[in-house]
């Protein structure tokens, strides 16, 4: 299945669904629209069973390059309220892992869309650019809370403050890249990741949870959320379907996602 709009195209490789920013002419710059039509996009693959992943990418060889800072009529502080920080509230939490496929680059705010995915593969031309310091301003769009969770506290302040860009074999070796394509284009890379991840259960969604609110518990705390999410998966179908095929020595087969998972959205605030 395939459906395209001028902003954002969609399309359906079986449990996973590929999602291209359409806008090649501008590299892939973001706004308003687009930013709502990706955040739309992924609301409804969070709602959809058979969806056991997403890739998100960009056309004509970019992932993005940030805000267009041409085509945007709208004040900073709207777009950020309004448009960039729910998509990536929306990402974080999103029952199903994300995969970035990256080429070219991931300038500014497309860096932080890039960090809001799970998992990220870089063409081996690509590379990372946070230009904010430079022209006296912040990484903003959740990029100072998402970058230091990834490469730690130190390499963020180097990446943020240096106007450092990130090349692909860097980015691989502290953390950023998950994997880097051979070639300069990185899709059929995390195509083959999300194929994977979807084969697996749906208790991803509640991995993702779980990570991602244990910086805001303490240990005490946080087990206790370990444990009332453990008791719900318990329940669900993919737990004994993947015992009977331990016991039975064969891969286990699992059925659609559940929808909603046994996670709540409101775990993540």
């Amino acid at each position: 299945m395939v459906s395209t709009s001028d902003l954002l195209h969609h399309t359906r490789r079986g449990p996973v669904t590929l999602l291209t920013m359409n806008r090649p002419e501008r590299r892939n710059a973001l706004t308003a629209d687009l930013l709502d039509r990706v955040r739309e996009a992924m609301q409804i693959a969070d709602g959809e069973p058979e969806t056991r992943a997403v890739v998100l990418t960009g056309a004509g060889g970019f992932f993005s390059s940030g805000a267009d800072l041409r085509g945007e009529s709208l004040g900073a502080e709207r777009v950020l309220r309004d448009h960039y920080e729910p998509l990536i509230t929306t990402m974080v939490g999103l029952g199903v892992p994300i995969v970035a496929a990256i080429d070219g680059f991931a300038v500014g705010a497309g860096a932080s869309i890039a960090l809001a995915c799970d998992f990220r593969v870089m063409a081996s031309d690509a590379f990372v650019y946070v230009p904010f310091a430079g022209i006296g301003l912040i990484p903003d769009a959740g990029l100072t809370w998402l970058l230091p969770r990834t490469v730690g506290a130190a390499r963020a302040a180097q990446i943020c403050m240096l106007d450092e860009r990130v090349d692909a074999a860097t980015a691989h070796a502290w953390g950023i890249a998950t994997a880097v394509a051979e070639t300069t284009s990185s899709l059929d890379r995390a195509l083959e990741l999300a194929t994977a991840l979807a084969a697996r259960s749906s208790s991803l969604g509640a991995v993702k949870a779980a990570l991602a609110t244990s910086w805001t518990r303490d240990l005490a705390d946080h087990m206790v959320f370990e444990r009332e999410v453990q008791q719900r998966l318990q329940a669900l179908p993919d737990y004994p379907a993947a015992v009977a095929a331990f016991r039975e020595h064969r891969p286990p087969t699992f059925g659609p996602r559940p929808v909603p998972g046994p996670t709540h959205r409101g775990e993540l605030t």
